[in-house]
């Protein structure tokens, strides 16, 4: 039973390798976790002093781990998990100014589209009806970083 609990140890290990070296599949993690647990019950249940074994495995889980995080800070994985650069927001354009404006509608407004105001492309919302495109349209009313516009009668 001993042969067995080692066993089932290394292929515990063995699985939480691959998933260090191999990131994103589950299973890796899962199967070796479960080695992991199942050695360590058939050991307190079967094996005379199977707590020694217990708290070995305890000892090399728990050097696995520290080596892990150190590989993750050490290597940040090159780049694919950790970002290293800050992104800075774009800042919030004040699209009051446009209230009452005219412009063309680009595209369909089913009911968010784009709408041209004399060379500037901004996204905008029809009141409800899909309006479609190259109608004239006139901004009704601006919420924060949002337009919304309706047909100009008569186009």
């Amino acid at each position: 039973m001993i042969q067995l609990c080692i066993a089932l140890l290394v292929v515990g290990i063995i699985f939480l390798l691959l998933e260090m070296w191999l990131p994103g599949v589950e299973f890796f993690a899962a199967i070796g976790i479960i080695a992991l647990v199942v050695s360590a019950v058939l050991a307190v249940m079967f094996v005379p002093n199977g707590w020694f074994i217990v708290a070995g495995q305890g000892i090399i889980v728990a050097g696995f781990i520290l080596h892990m995080f150190r590989f993750m800070r050490k290597k940040q994985l090159q780049g694919k998990l950790i970002l290293s650069e800050t992104l800075e927001m774009p800042p919030v354009d004040d699209l009051s100014r446009f209230m009452g404006h005219e412009g063309k509608t680009v595209t369909f407004l089913k009911p968010s589209g784009e709408v041209d105001f004399n060379g500037v492309r901004v996204q905008a919302s029809s009141n409800g009806p899909i309006i479609e495109r190259d109608k004239k349209v006139r901004v009704i009313e601006t919420q924060s970083n949002h337009i919304i516009v309706k047909v100009v009668e008569g186009n």
